[in-house]
């Protein structure tokens, strides 16, 4: 469940909210008095608590006689997710579009694991293959539940990745086979020499270079810039 916290945290939830859903999980069908007994948390916002997460989808209600509240389907957590990805794509379109113009080179700079997180979900809108280099283990458990979805949600909507990696961790390799293993992804171990720590993603006009010392983002939008980064993938992927 702690893995969970984190990331629901990380999605913005509300500490009490967390509580509250994560509870449920375990408990199922409960009434205010028991979750209060279980997470600490005073009834009153409890309440509070309930009522958000009623009105993001993720929990119900029945009164039979006494009110008691269940989690619902833990797809509908996804589905969650998925909305909001497809909230914030419309907001960074419309914020785009006010902001500059199609023709010129779009560089932006952030930093953080919401940030990656929003980034990584972003080149799904696109709808084109995704190449990856530089793809190595991480110790986050934030980024590795993102790239999880990611992945799930990447292969649901059947979009090709291929992706050169860089580690000699079996846990890393483990996890990369995988995700190979659930289609539409191809995968070339990266010679070691050439081991960095910047893992680089171009999917159409777009590229983004992810710095793992310190999760700062540079993300480029430019066709003839992701182009060129396109060829010196294909150059490395022949020789990996």
């Amino acid at each position: 469940m702690e893995k969970l916290k984190i990331f629901l945290g990380e999605l913005g939830f509300g500490k009490n909210e967390v509580e509250v859903y994560t509870a449920l999980l375990g408990m199922g069908e409960s009434t205010v008095l028991q979750i209060s007994k279980k997470t600490g948390v005073h009834r009153s916002n409890i309440y509070e608590a309930l009522d958000t997460l009623i009105k993001k989808g993720l929990v119900s209600s029945i009164e039979n006689p006494i009110k008691k509240y269940f989690p619902r389907n833990p797809k509908c957590l996804l589905e969650f997710i998925k909305s909001k990805e497809i909230e914030f794509s419309q907001i960074s379109q419309e914020l785009e579009n006010k902001t500059s113009s199609s023709c010129e080179t779009k560089i932006g700079r952030t930093k953080g694991k919401l940030a990656f997180r929003d980034s990584l979900f972003n080149l799904l809108t696109l709808s084109s293959p995704i190449y990856v280099f530089g793809v190595k283990s991480n110790s986050n458990e934030a980024i590795n539940l993102a790239f999880d979805l990611f992945h799930r949600e990447r292969i649901r909507r059947k979009i090709k990745m291929r992706m050169m990696y860089h580690s000699n961790e079996k846990s890393a390799i483990k996890s990369i086979q995988e995700i190979k293993k659930r289609g539409y992804t191809e995968v070339k171990k990266f010679p070691m020499e050439y081991n960095s720590e910047i893992t680089t993603f171009i999917c159409s006009s777009k590229i983004i270079i992810m710095n793992w010392t310190d999760l700062s983002i540079v993300e480029i939008e430019d066709k003839e810039i992701a182009t060129d980064y396109s060829k010196y993938f294909d150059v490395l992927w022949n020789v990996a």
